[in-house]
């Protein structure tokens, strides 16, 4: 249910002049920020604000969205209008990873990128699309391409913890490893993030990407939904 943007407007304003290898990114919708249809909520901009505008309206709390389908996982915070920095928090949303049905990134040929099989050379780079993602969307706590596994949701009269776990799925024996943590209070509009490295099980033995990132709450500046705008 979180959005995908590609950058904002001002950074793409020629967007209808990308390459033939980037034909999928060609129909996006643009607004104040320029987004990419996934087959999903983005495609449905009226009812996705519709319903995140009677959350708002109705003070309604205590929203979570779980979902799968896109086979990466996410982790984002439901804001009514993405390109208004006043459109406040109103529900949290969680996508899982896919547990097997991917290939692996290291034989990826697509848009003129081959990585000949190189899985030093090819997660690292994914790692870092991902990160670039989340700088791209303020309401993103966590982008992850990279591991397959799943989620697991615990929630509590007084609490939510949701992680998501990866699963070295060459591995027969293989046990999981927690990559994120996300804990939402009753009644919050902020979570708690607790990230850890992220695996990369074809890598060179012992690899990981991304350093363990202290808890932290997020975001950190959004206004709530009962704050002056």
């Amino acid at each position: 249910m979180g959005m995908w943007r590609l950058g904002p407007k001002s950074e793409l304003e020629g967007v209808q002049t990308f390459t033939s290898n980037f034909r999928d990114l060609v129909n996006v919708h643009v607004n104040q920020g320029v987004y990419a249809p996934n087959e999903a909520w983005d495609d449905f901009w009226f009812e996705r604000k519709f319903l995140l505008d009677h959350l708002q309206s109705e003070g309604i709390d205590n929203v979570i969205s779980v979902s799968g389908h896109t086979h990466i996982w996410l982790a984002d915070v439901l804001i009514p209008d993405p390109d208004d920095p006043d459109s406040p928090v109103v529900a949290f949303d969680f996508t899982c990873r896919s547990l097997t049905a991917d290939p692996d990134f290291s034989n990826l040929n697509y848009a003129g990128v081959n990585f000949n099989g190189n899985a030093n050379a090819a997660y690292p780079t994914m790692d870092t699309i991902a990160r670039v993602m989340e700088d791209s969307n303020p309401w993103k706590a966590y982008v992850n391409f990279i591991n397959q596994g799943y989620g697991l949701a615990t929630i509590t009269a007084e609490r939510a913890v949701v992680e998501f776990k990866a699963i070295n799925t060459y591995d027969p024996d293989a046990e999981p490893d927690v990559v994120a943590r996300f804990t939402i209070e009753a009644g919050a509009t902020t979570m708690r993030v607790e990230l850890w490295p992220v695996p990369c099980y074809t890598c060179t033995p012992g690899t990981k990407l991304r350093p363990v990132v202290p808890s932290r709450m997020f975001p950190p500046d959004f206004p709530t939904p009962d704050s002056p705008t």
